[in-house]
């Protein structure tokens, strides 16, 4: 139950029951020495403060007149969804025209929503701090992709930003001023505000050395599609440990829906002896920016934003609107996880129906991109996004999967975000066998052939170092120990990467020479700068040239004797 409701009270109440309900209000965690007069409808009407009450009765007011006679009929007021600064603005402006000096000074102010009925109660005290919170302490739970680019961008923002990275080589890189990454803009950044020292790397955390945690740990999902969350659970009880009153905790990291609820607020609780939304606030706020342009996105991208209590949200949303301008603001913690997965979700599947229309006009011989281009074309409604080889990386590959995990949990179905995953697995399956049927033609054996893959990374565009759940690793892991040699072509993975892999690492140019098969497995924008007709010359003919994201043009590949071109759903 919302706190407000603990010292709501009709305009029939005597003074003596609503001072009751105060009194037990206080008790149950709500606000302290305020009743809030509504109507049947729930209407604000008035408030009524202990203040109120003794001048009441000092004035010969009996306790049993009715509280309408002694409340504040044009209380303070403001509404829903403004952030602490806009509050406080607000809050001045109306006493300002209110073209008097009241009786007793503006310590709590009431929050209403459109229809005018009270949702909060604002102690003045907190409403300063919280406005306040550019000049607070932000601890980051988690250095990663995630992490470290948020920690960055609010240390650009003024705050003094504490990061949490267990891994002790990421540790001493980012001391370092190194990403353990490649994101563009990120370099100089982290150099800067590690040497300033607002951001400041640390392996543990510090009893009271902050007033807001952000957790942004990993939550990947296991062999049987189920997510993990022991990291998240390790972060809550290390937050827990340190927790004070008043801080802010807020959950960044993608998980099912009633994780805040259920798994964080009770860890939190119980570590801390602190009570939820009473003396520490919750919120969910997931991360919505991609891998490539996440320094950018970390401005731009409305905030989504779910609390534990209409204070947890505005808390959550005064640190917020510090990096963007657009916080949306929805009704539960758990209407907040679920748009995270929504988002995610319905783009895997969106790109699974191009991915299954390849598979589909790969036995007919048509070009898919072709007719995808001619039904995008002129057409104003949905278009169609191209194919690819499958779609990789940490977010859409794992986001489906979790969200179905909600549904089941709640006795509910994902089966179309099931089948679209089922769908980009079998892509690099579909790559392999394009690849092994060429040879099956040609007379040659994989044992003595070299393949020569363009592209390591889950996606080119935007560009990213990440390999984690990349269709060209799918497809080296199902072609490994079958082929003499394997290499890879990739413009900024790196190194340890691709030792990782047990694959040799060539050039653009290099790749080429002697290759029996080149495949292009994402779509970074320096492929479009190789020259095909000197280095397709160099493989070793008949030669098989796969573009799995059609960079090239069929007619340049197979104007060179000896090299057979295929797409998708061609070749």
């Amino acid at each position: 139950m919302p706190k407000v409701e603990l010292v709501e009270v009709q305009e029939n109440i005597s003074i003596l029951e609503a001072l009751r309900v105060m009194n037990l209000a206080a008790r149950g965690g709500g606000p302290t020495g305020i009743v809030v007069v509504v109507d049947k409808d729930r209407a604000l009407r008035g408030v009524m403060t202990d203040g109120d009450v003794r001048r009441a009765l000092t004035s010969g007011v009996a306790l049993d007149a009715p509280v309408s006679g002694v409340m504040v009929k044009n209380p303070i007021f403001v509404r829903a969804g403004l952030d602490p600064v806009e509050m406080m603005r607000v809050m001045l402006a109306q006493v300002k025209a209110s073209g008097r000096i009241r009786d007793t000074k503006v310590d709590q102010l009431l929050v209403v929503d459109e229809a005018s009925r009270p949702v909060d109660v604002v102690g003045l005290v907190d409403l300063v701090r919280e406005s306040d919170s550019r000049f607070r302490t932000v601890c980051v739970v988690g250095m990663g992709f995630v992490g470290l680019t948020l920690a960055v961008s609010l240390a650009e923002c003024g705050f003094l930003v504490r990061g949490i990275e267990k891994n002790p080589d990421i540790r001493a890189r980012l001391r370092a001023g190194e990403p353990h990454f490649h994101e563009v803009g990120l370099p100089p950044l982290l150099r800067h505000h590690v040497g300033k020292e607002t951001l400041v790397i640390a392996d543990g955390f510090q009893a009271g050395a902050a007033d807001v945690y952000i957790v942004t740990v990993g939550t990947p999902v296991g062999a049987d599609h189920q997510p993990r969350l022991d990291d998240v659970r390790a972060a809550a009880a290390d937050i827990g440990a340190c927790l004070k009153k008043g801080d802010l905790v807020v959950l960044r990291s993608t998980v099912p829906v009633g994780t805040c609820r259920e798994v964080v607020a009770p860890i939190l609780s119980e570590t801390s002896g602190l009570k939820v939304g009473v003396d520490y606030s919750l919120a969910f706020a997931p991360e919505r920016t991609v891998e490539g342009r996440a320094l950018e996105e970390c401005r731009t991208i409305p905030q989504i934003i779910g609390g534990i209590d209409e204070s947890s949200v505005r808390r959550a949303a005064s640190l917020f609107t510090n990096l963007t301008a657009t916080v949306v603001r929805v009704s539960s913690l758990e209407a907040a996880e679920m748009a995270k997965l929504v988002n995610n979700t319905y783009r895997d599947f969106r790109f699974s129906f191009s991915n299954e229309l390849a598979l589909a006009c790969d036995p007919m011989n048509i070009d898919v991109v072709e007719v995808i281009q001619a039904a995008n074309e002129g057409y104003p409604r949905d278009p169609v996004p191209l194919p690819s080889p499958g779609v990789g990386g940490p977010c859409l590959t794992k986001d489906p999967h979790i969200f179905a995990a909600s549904a089941a949990k709640f006795g509910a179905t994902a089966t179309l975000a099931q089948a679209g995953r089922r769908v980009h697995e079998r892509m690099p399956i579909h790559m392999a066998d394009k690849i092994r049927r060429f040879l099956q033609r040609s007379g040659k054996d994989p044992r003595t052939c070299r393949l020569f893959i363009l592209g390591l990374a889950f996606k080119g565009e935007p560009e990213t170092s990440d390999i984690r759940d990349s269709p060209a690793v799918d497809l080296i892991r199902h072609e490994k120990g079958q082929w003499q040699q394997i290499v890879a072509y990739d413009a900024i993975v790196s190194d340890a990467d691709f030792r990782q892999l047990g694959i040799g690492r060539a050039t653009r140019e290099d790749g080429f020479a002697g290759a029996d098969v080149a495949v292009v497995m994402n779509n970074h924008q320096s492929l479009k700068q190789i020259d095909l007709f000197k280095v397709l010359p160099t493989m070793r003919g008949p030669a098989f040239f796969l573009d799995g994201w059609k960079v090239f043009s069929r007619r340049d590949v197979e104007s060179v004797a000896g090299i057979t071109y295929g797409n998708l759903s061609q070749g």
